[in-house]
């Protein structure tokens, strides 16, 4: 913890129970300190000693770090949120219409976008960004969803109706996201069962934090750099079902790795009473969550085709599993998945169990070899080429369908090719016949016939 040489454990207390950061009520606090075996009365009694101050201080602390997904350091946000409290109250807090200063202010930030700023407004955000003042607790004072910090207390009653009106807030600011209907952050953060002020403040700052990634191409390549250092792989090539590992259903799974660690083709094989098998393969991507957990990001067949049509995903394309981490990496046998998104379109639990039975794996490669298999989602089935040949200052050369030829994609179509090389995530995608160009780092896929629009030629050689 990043304390002051004189910590400020009372006064921190004091201010977290008047302002009801992380418990609505008073009962709801003294439950927790009592559950936990903190010999306080709430926060009202005066600590005798600094050391059950600063034990008290302590467990609150781990207490939001865990619920905040480790994003959260309360004695950092307590500095924080004196600092914007004040700043608020002198600059903010006599001000009309505070959701349209609050979305002005979000546009500043997240848009560059001054336009509807008055001039005294322009001045406030420009303080704000000097003086390093905590843009998120702004929003929230503004739509009366956080005190101020020497607030004088009292259960919070109404308080699901200021968490809707962030989140209404949020989702109309949001819409402009290229790539999904709504920000996946924004969806969990609407269905939050815990509705807290902390809680709040920690989807606030997620959602913006996507928002501004997917907003910037630059913030994308960085974002997916940093998912491909989280992925792990785990050793779960073969065949899996969801009933023990026997063969007590007609449906079961096949996991094959891909060229990228931690990236899987997870495809599921139903029979049907036709005797034909269905198929549908899913891409799923393996990566460590903040708690120690593994997070599970599965993408629908179908969704190819909203990537590649440049539309942004709705929530059946979709969906976010966790599941705890294995104690060895080299010999998985079960993946409890749990959903993390409230996506309808999916199920709440997948729970697989590796098939190690001989029978239960003879009967499996059979149906696969002597039956029919049909796929509703063929069409949007692609194969992914990593051929990115050579990287100058000009252009970069992708490899062409026809053989000895190129693709001559200039350099200045976006800022971030400058940072490619070879080992960048660039190739060339067919699906259902059609060609596209694709630029996973950021997130952009051209087809053959916006080929000329975008000034890219196919030569014979590097120019």
């Amino acid at each position: 913890m990043d304390c002051n040489t004189t910590p400020k454990y009372l006064e921190w207390l004091n201010v977290i129970a008047k302002t009801r950061l992380i418990f609505n009520t008073s009962d709801e606090l003294e439950n927790y300190l009592d559950n936990h075996n903190i010999t306080a009365n709430g926060m009202k009694r005066v600590y005798p000693t600094e050391q059950k101050q600063r034990s008290t201080f302590n467990d609150l602390y781990m207490h939001v770090w865990n619920m905040s997904d480790c994003s959260i350091k309360l004695d950092s946000f307590m500095k924080d949120y004196e600092k914007a409290s004040d700043f608020y109250r002198k600059k903010l807090a006599r001000r009309i219409n505070p959701e349209k200063i609050a979305a002005a202010i979000l546009r500043h930030f997240y848009l560059s976008e001054d336009g509807n700023c008055s001039k005294s407004l322009l001045g406030i955000v420009e303080e704000i960004e000097n003086e390093d003042i905590d843009i998120t607790m702004i929003v929230m004072m503004l739509l009366n969803a956080l005190g101020g910090y020497d607030s004088k207390g009292g259960d919070l009653t109404d308080f699901s109706e200021r968490y809707d009106a962030v989140m209404n807030l949020l989702e109309e600011f949001t819409k402009e996201c290229p790539y999904f209907e709504k920000i996946p952050a924004l969806t969990e953060a609407m269905h939050e069962k815990d509705k807290t002020r902390i809680t709040l403040y920690k989807h606030v700052e997620t959602i913006l934090d996507a928002f501004s990634s997917y907003s910037s191409t630059a913030d994308i390549m960085e974002l997916s750099e940093i998912i491909k250092q989280k992925r792990i792989p785990l050793n779960i090539e073969g065949f899996w079902n969801e009933c023990g590992g026997r063969a007590d259903r007609t449906d079961f799974w096949m996991i094959e790795e891909t060229i990228d660690e931690g990236l899987y083709f997870a495809t599921k094989y139903n029979k049907l009473s036709s005797g034909k098998i269905e198929k549908a393969r899913f891409m799923m991507t393996l990566s460590s969550n903040p708690d120690g957990r593994i997070l599970m990001y599965m993408t629908h067949p179908k969704s190819p085709k909203h990537l590649f049509d440049g539309a942004p995903y709705d929530e059946s394309d979709h969906v976010w599993y966790m599941m705890d981490m294995p104690s060895d990496w080299s010999d998985v046998g079960e993946m409890r998945f749990f959903k993390r998104m409230p996506y309808k379109s999916w199920q709440t639990e997948l729970n697989l169990t590796k098939v190690t039975d001989e029978k239960t794996l003879d009967v499996y490669e059979a149906l696969l070899e002597k039956c029919e298999i049909v796929n509703p989602y063929e069409e949007w089935e692609y194969k992914y080429d990593r051929c990115l040949y050579a990287v100058t200052r000009e252009a970069l050369y992708i490899e062409s369908e026809n053989e000895g030829k190129l693709y001559r994609v200039p350099i200045e179509l976006r800022e971030v090719f400058s940072e490619f090389g070879l080992g960048s995530n660039v190739g060339r995608i067919t699906m259902n016949g059609k060609i596209f160009l694709a630029f996973d780092d950021i997130l952009w896929y051209i087809p053959k016939n916006r080929f000329r629009k975008y000034g890219i030629t196919e030569v014979e050689k590097i120019e």
